[in-house]
């Protein structure tokens, strides 16, 4: 910087300059705007959005996939945004001082909101996230109609189990019966009986055979 030194007339009579070594600042400069295009890029890259408010609700920056079609604009009330009008006590919450997480679902989709309260250092505010995810959602409810499915196919298939046992059970019994019945035939000397038990003992357990297979 250069300043001249005047006389009493008004005429220049000497010329001042002033330089300084700004090398550091320049450098540090630098980083800070780098650090600041990283922050933007990876704002950007998220893919929902992410917001902050002031005291009186109105969002003061954002940022994320997700704000524009979520309709998150800077200075914009936040009771204007359709998906936040409804959560806007959740707001209030977190200027408060309480950290906040919430679903919010709004035309066929399901959005996991979550707000938390600034540090002192920034002063009253809040910051949120939200993410779209109705995918996952979806995901689970499919998984869970499944084991649901696997629950009933067991349930069923322990029903005709205990059906099938009961049946052989029946089968089992009339065996050892005419078998009894044999015996004492024998006993007995009454071969007719017993040649009788003998052929119900074979067709029961025909029967049962089949009814294995």
């Amino acid at each position: 910087k250069k300043i001249p030194i005047l006389g009493d007339l008004g005429e220049p009579l000497f010329l001042l300059g002033i330089s300084r070594d700004i090398t550091e600042w320049r450098r540090a400069s630098g980083e800070l705007s780098e650090a600041q295009a990283r922050l933007s890029a990876l704002l950007g890259a998220l893919p929902g959005a992410l917001w902050t408010i002031d005291a009186d609700l109105t969002i003061g920056s954002t940022g994320g996939q997700l704000a524009e079609e979520l309709e998150l604009r800077r200075g914009q009330p936040l009771e204007s945004v359709p998906v936040m009008a409804g959560v806007l006590e959740a707001h209030r919450a977190a200027l408060a001082g309480q950290s906040v997480d919430i679903e919010v679902r709004k035309d066929d989709h399901i959005y996991e909101v979550k707000i938390h309260p600034l540090s002192h250092g920034a002063g009253p505010g809040a910051v949120g996230v939200v993410l779209d995810v109705t995918a996952q959602r979806r995901l689970e409810a499919q998984q869970l109609e499944q084991r649901l499915q696997r629950v009933r196919q067991l349930e069923t298939l322990g029903m005709l189990a205990g059906g099938i046992a009961h049946d052989f059970n029946n089968f089992l019994t009339s065996i050892l019966g005419n078998a009894g019945l044999a015996t004492m035939s024998v006993e007995d000397g009454d071969l007719e009986d017993t040649l009788a038990s003998l052929e119900r003992i074979e067709r029961t357990t025909v029967l049962a055979s089949e009814f294995t297979r």
